[in-house]
């Protein structure tokens, strides 16, 4: 009689174990990504990555499009996202209230840059010449379109708020292109390689716009995880990213949509040196 029970205990214990896996195999990856750009622009980017990853990981994968920067580290903070494209300062916030976990970044990312421009008949060829005009940065929450410029021009002694003679803050790099595109400000810094992207997409025109001052490379962007998030998923989600390769026409398209010549992994230790920047400014909480 016992040991029917106890065969019975083993039979029941496998279906529950059987179930369990079944149910993480229908189980939903929510992907959410930095809204530095148009929505509709968004998707289009992100669509074919999306279901590359649910191909390679056998996963249902939801693609996640936040209203702001400060949206998307909220829902991240909430776990309502999985896996997010951060920002370098985004992700930091992200690793100091939950411990976000680094997974890949776009082998760009090591080195990546801002830049400023101003309307293509404007006279200003430099920093100095923007003195006294209408400047826009990005999100309060954007690297390349806040933080970083902010930390260089501290650099070179420029008090932000004294030296531009009204300074704001867009929702993102397409409406800051847009504000300086339409002589609605003077100038605006935004993210190098978006512009790049514009520029080769024909949406912006050399004749347009120039740039008249690019920042020292930095660590950016990072696809980061939530540190609750199983360990088969994250080494699943890992390799999937880093099987990108130039060589196969399918990942070729969708490297080419997001800018990259590959994936890498990165930890911790490759946004040391931006957590002090960040630490010695003291803007921790905006």
């Amino acid at each position: 009689m016992v040991n029917r029970l106890i065969l019975l205990l083993l039979i029941l214990l496998s279906a529950c174990s059987q179930e369990g896996l079944q149910d993480r195999r229908t189980e939903i990856i929510k992907i959410g990504v930095l809204p530095d750009q148009n929505k509709e622009v968004l998707v289009k980017k992100y669509n074919p990555l999306i279901n590359y990853l649910a191909e390679r990981t056998g996963q249902r994968v939801e693609l996640i499009i936040p209203d702001s920067y400060a949206d998307l580290l909220e829902k991240f903070i909430q776990n309502d996202i999985d896996l997010a494209n951060f920002g370098a300062y985004t992700y930091l916030r992200a690793w100091m209230k939950v411990n976000a976990q680094p997974l890949v970044s776009r082998d760009i990312d090591s080195h990546f840059t801002s830049i400023i421009i101003v309307p293509a008949d404007s006279p200003a060829d430099n920093l100095q010449d923007l003195k006294d005009m209408r400047f826009a940065f990005g999100s309060r929450l954007s690297t390349s379109g806040h933080l970083m410029p902010r930390y260089y021009f501290e650099k070179q002694n420029i008090d932000v708020e004294k030296y531009f003679s009204e300074v704001i803050y867009s929702d993102n790099h397409d409406e800051t292109i847009s504000l300086v595109r339409d002589k609605k400000i003077g100038a605006g810094v935004i993210n190098a390689a978006i512009f790049k992207q514009l520029l080769g997409s024909g949406r912006i025109a050399k004749d347009q716009v120039k740039i008249i001052w690019e920042s020292p490379g930095y660590q950016n962007y990072v696809w980061a995880t939530q540190d609750t998030l199983s360990q088969d998923i994250k080494r699943s989600l890992r390799n999937a990213f880093m099987g990108l390769t130039q060589i196969d026409h399918q990942h070729q398209d969708i490297l080419n949509r997001l800018d990259a010549a590959y994936f890498t992994p990165v930890s911790q230790k490759d946004f040391t040196k931006l957590k002090s920047i960040i630490d010695k400014m003291n803007i921790q909480e905006q």
